[in-house]
């Protein structure tokens, strides 16, 4: 018992669900959530902006190896539409 930590105050009383709880509740459930609206859509958007900046601030050559990457990614993406090869 020695381990266990004793609280001088006790955790808050849970309180009884009101009507108002309730229809804020289903206000919210009915809400159409998209990605943008998560912690991971916008944290997406952030290293998106992110990765702009960084592209900015490149050189030429860093430009050029940026370029590949993203026609591997090009290509890729073809392939798994069907298409034929990347543009």
């Amino acid at each position: 018992m020695d381990n266990i930590q004793q609280f001088e105050d006790l955790p808050p009383v849970n309180e009884k669900w009101s009507p108002e709880n309730e229809a804020e509740f289903e206000r919210l459930r009915k809400k159409d959530i998209t990605m943008g609206d998560t912690v991971y859509g916008r944290l997406v958007a952030q290293k998106k902006k992110e990765l702009t900046a960084a592209l900015g601030k490149s050189n030429k050559a860093e430009r050029v190896e940026w370029r590949a990457r993203i026609d591997l990614m090009d290509a890729a993406e073809a392939g798994e539409d069907g298409e034929e090869g990347a543009a």
